[in-house]
């Protein structure tokens, strides 16, 4: 049998096309931009990834490398684990109870709207300030009101402007998310601002959604169907989303708010809140997207314009973006694909990278050291990829009890990346090497005291080669590249490994 790799599955992918549907865009039925068929976020159901799984049978590859680092990584693949083979029926009947469950939280959503426009008094929203900037946030209840200047550090020093929670990171029940975060000075959500008018559109709006999808799986085939019960099963996810646009729409309607500022991982929840700013105004002047990390065109798609977004217009009149770097990428393409949004720089104190996580600095020299994103195998394979870096180097390295420090992305739980990188060494064998998690000092400090860094996902390794830095990449994804910027594609200091 031939030996899978992930070089091998991307190739394989690449093969596969997109589906496409029919466009029903219009402007006073923008909303259904929101349909689960016209998303291009990869972290949600993938059809393309899940047919690939299936055509290519790796349930067979699975079973005879039970511990090997490929079947791992497909078992990991979120697609994997829908396969219509017996052995995943309990996939499916988890499923089946995430319906019931956010079925419950939708409807305590609902009631708590009900309450919320009560005691208003059906009120129409009216804020104490003078607001000139609306932005668009996720919420972590572990962060509370610091989620505001983790996306938008210059925020400190600025007292008029609101913010709209779109999603919530870290809490699955919206419902409960909801209770939690009143209260919060410059962070509103939609129950803090609808009306019993929206309420009712809601539901319609929901029903139309619905329907369409509906009307979509004429053309059966297993991953769309699949691909519709996966989405709609968050159904409470899809009705706050629906909130969010309503909300917006309300805020842009004839508004003396200057900007709305969306945060630029286009995203649904996202999309609902351009979809509702260019419902609400009738147009995208006054739409802004803020690109916070370093952007490649060599990573995954959906993170930058394609043509028809640029003709419906959700990523506004201007983007955003961190650095001269990330404008140069995006400018190329746009020239190629001939989009014309205005792009700039952001100021200094936008810069996200010089955000600090605590008041000490990481001045500690380092030999290696991991940059993970924001899933657990990405930190796996980095810790994979370093290791066979090791033995291909043994002659400097045999022998030596090598400290790998590890920078965590804010969504791991060290104390379960702890337990999955104690596992690996244990099964695989891997000697002398230990890890140590840094909790001190910003990203590029990290980086800069660092004599090897590694990274799988993350958008940082474009800042460690502007540094002239050793960086180790690992090839840890089959449907998209590493974030680097085709100018740095050729830097003699950069070594790309397959953690299989």
């Amino acid at each position: 049998m031939k030996k899978i790799t992930i070089n091998n599955l991307r190739d394989e992918y690449s093969k596969i096309n997109n589906q496409n549907f029919k466009s029903y865009y219009n402007l006073h039925e923008n909303y259904l931009e929101l349909s689960i068929f016209k998303q291009r976020d990869l972290c949600e159901f993938d059809e393309k990834n899940f047919n690939l799984i299936k055509n290519l049978n790796y349930n067979k590859i699975i079973s005879k490398n039970k511990n090997s680092i490929i079947g791992k990584y497909i078992k990991s693949q979120y697609e994997y684990k829908y396969l219509l083979k017996g052995i995943n029926i309990i996939s499916y009947l988890k499923l089946f109870l995430k319906f019931f469950i956010f079925g419950i939280d939708t409807f305590m959503i609902f009631l708590i709207l009900i309450f919320e426009i009560l005691k208003r008094r059906n009120k129409y929203f009216k804020s104490n300030q003078d607001i000139s900037r609306i932005y668009s946030i996720y919420y972590w209840n572990s962060k509370k009101h610091n989620s505001i200047y983790y996306y938008y550090p210059d925020l400190k020093r600025i007292k008029n402007f609101l913010c709209i929670v779109t999603t919530f990171v870290d809490t699955k029940l919206f419902s409960l998310a909801l209770l939690s975060i009143k209260g919060k000075d410059n962070i509103y959500t939609p129950i803090d601002i609808l009306r019993f008018d929206d309420l009712y559109k809601s539901f319609l709006i929901l029903i139309h959604i619905l329907f369409k999808d509906v009307s979509n799986l004429k053309d059966f085939s297993t991953s769309k169907f699949i691909n519709f019960l996966v989405s709609w099963n968050r159904i409470s996810k899809i009705y706050y989303n629906i909130l969010v646009y309503l909300c917006l729409v309300k805020l842009s309607t004839n508004s003396s708010y200057k900007k709305f500022i969306n945060w630029g991982e286009n995203q649904s929840h996202l999309k609902a809140f351009a979809l509702g700013v260019i419902r609400g105004s009738k147009n995208n002047k006054s739409l802004y997207t803020f690109i916070g990390s370093p952007i490649s065109i060599n990573y995954r798609n959906h993170l930058f314009p394609n043509k028809y977004e640029y003709l419906i217009g959700i990523w506004g009149k201007n983007i955003i973006l961190q650095t001269d770097d990330c404008l140069n990428e995006l400018s190329n393409y746009f020239s190629k694909e001939k989009i014309e949004i205005s792009l700039i720089t952001c100021s200094k104190k936008m810069i996200r990278s010089n955000f600090q996580t605590s008041i000490s600095k990481d001045n500690n020299q380092k030999l290696f050291t991991i940059f993970s994103h924001d899933s657990y195998w990405d930190l796996e394979s980095c810790f994979h990829s370093l290791y066979r870096f090791l033995q291909l180097k043994r002659k400097s390295y045999k022998d030596r009890n090598n400290i790998v420090h590890i920078r965590l992305h804010p969504s791991l739980d060290e104390f379960i990346s702890k337990r999955k990188l104690i596992k690996i060494i244990n099964i695989y064998g891997y000697k002398y090497t230990f890890f140590k998690f840094i909790k001190s000092g910003t990203i590029k400090e990290s980086i800069s005291t660092t004599n090897l860094c590694i990274f799988g996902e993350s958008s940082y390794v474009n800042y460690a080669i502007s540094q002239n830095k050793y960086v180790l990449c690992s090839a840890n994804n089959h449907r998209y590249n590493t974030p680097i910027y085709k100018k740095f594609l050729n830097y003699q200091k950069l070594s790309f490994l397959d953690p299989v």
